[in-house]
């Protein structure tokens, strides 16, 4: 017998935070918050979730 493909799938993304302003540490300085970055890696996931409901 074959595999019967999922009726349907999803993806979450969670808590994305975008800022305009430059990288900075946390209050507590112990971890790099990427203010800009978080829009391109947000894109990169959204890209990636199409791409696999392609296949």
């Amino acid at each position: 017998m074959g595999q019967v493909p999922p009726a349907f799938s999803f993806g979450i993304i969670a808590d994305v935070q975008y800022a305009d302003r430059d990288d900075a540490l946390n209050f507590s300085g112990s971890r790099l918050r990427r203010y800009r970055t978080s829009k391109r890696l947000w894109e990169g996931a959204v890209q990636w979730f199409r791409e696999e409901q392609a296949r």
